[in-house]
């Protein structure tokens, strides 16, 4: 049977940006400094910490988690990115070993909700520890956590959700903010055509902006974004 192996992917070419002066680890081989989408599958575990697959052969684990890291999105995994980094500097910060942080505990990740109520949005906090979760079900450590006071911890996180993160409701878009802008736009110029195209079509298919548009120019992928092709009338 073939096999697939876990290969670095193109993104690691790219040369990631500088660690916020807030949010910097410490250096370790673990926990190399790569892209954020490539935390999840590359920021390892403490040599001396088992995963579930530990006795299987190296081919079939490389199998198992080529596979296991397709069943999120790209964009899941910078998302998750953020909740993996904000916890390993957490752990820098309180000295915690490398072997304790994964598997991780229940009192190790109510501290680390708790640290950050107050601070961090509570939508925020709620994102990260899914980010965590993934983290260890990729590589094959178990998840146990008491559900209930890790839920009594984030509904008191978002209760506690600081001012400066908190935004007023947006007013609704209607056809008349369509229209103004409409009069602002020149539809024989390319450019300015294919900004109302994308706009009256996101309206009217009551759809969100990122599942018709490309998150940045060279990242097309003729399998998930929209093309001519698939317009029809």
């Amino acid at each position: 049977m073939p096999t697939m192996n876990v290969l670095p992917s193109r993104s690691h070419l790219s040369k990631p940006s500088a660690y916020s002066p807030h949010l910097s680890p410490h250096p370790s081989p673990l926990c190399p400094h790569f892209l954020a989408r490539d935390r999840l599958h590359l920021w390892k575990l403490a040599s001396n910490v088992r995963s579930r697959h530990s006795t299987a052969p190296e081919e079939d684990i490389n199998c198992i988690f080529e596979v296991m890291a397709n069943a999120w999105a790209d964009s899941t995994h910078e998302s998750y990115s953020a909740g993996i980094l904000v916890y390993h500097v957490y752990c820098d910060q309180r000295e915690i070993p490398e072997e304790l942080r994964a598997p991780t505990s229940q009192f190790i990740i109510t501290s680390f909700i708790a640290s950050l109520a107050g601070s961090y949005s509570g939508s925020t906090i709620a994102n990260y520890i899914p980010g965590i979760r993934a983290w260890h079900i990729l590589h094959g450590l178990d998840w146990k956590l008491n559900s209930l006071e890790t839920d009594a911890l984030l509904k008191g996180a978002d209760r506690l959700t600081p001012p400066s993160s908190k935004r007023k409701k947006r007013q609704l878009y209607m056809l008349e903010f369509i229209a103004k802008i409409w009069l602002q736009l020149n539809l024989n110029n390319p450019l300015d055509a294919s900004m109302f195209a994308c706009l009256t079509t996101c309206f009217y298919a009551v759809a969100r902006v990122g599942e018709f548009l490309v998150p940045q120019l060279d990242a097309f992928n003729p399998a998930r974004h929209i093309t001519r092709t698939s317009l029809r009338f």
